[in-house]
């Protein structure tokens, strides 16, 4: 299996939450953010938003429906071969990655 990354475009997340419905959707069947891997910040006073991913999303097998709704094209799934290129470019970023901490 060749490794892989998430990627987006700096500065043109529109916080759609697109691709949180679409990575809860293949993953259970479910529409909600607790099911997805992937979730947006954005920003209280500057509205800018950004994606993160789960730590176990960099692992999980999935057909990149993130990818495919993101209908601005912020998000881009990267093989390790194009890491580098990418990260040479100004306006491409990797997605921060969280761990979810379990709830007691």
């Amino acid at each position: 299996m060749e490794e892989k990354y998430l990627f987006y475009q700096l500065n043109r997340c529109t916080g759609c939450q697109l691709c949180v419905m679409a990575c809860s959707l293949a993953r259970s069947g479910v529409c909600g953010e607790n099911e997805s891997l992937i979730s947006i910040l954005t920003h209280p006073q500057f509205g800018t938003s950004q994606p993160i991913i789960e730590e176990t999303c960099i692992w999980e097998q999935c057909d990149k429906q993130c990818v495919q709704v993101c209908s601005p094209g912020v998000l881009y799934l990267a093989e390790k071969k194009d890491w580098g290129g990418l990260l040479l470019k100004q306006h491409w970023n990797p997605v921060p990655v969280f761990v979810r901490e379990e709830k007691q």
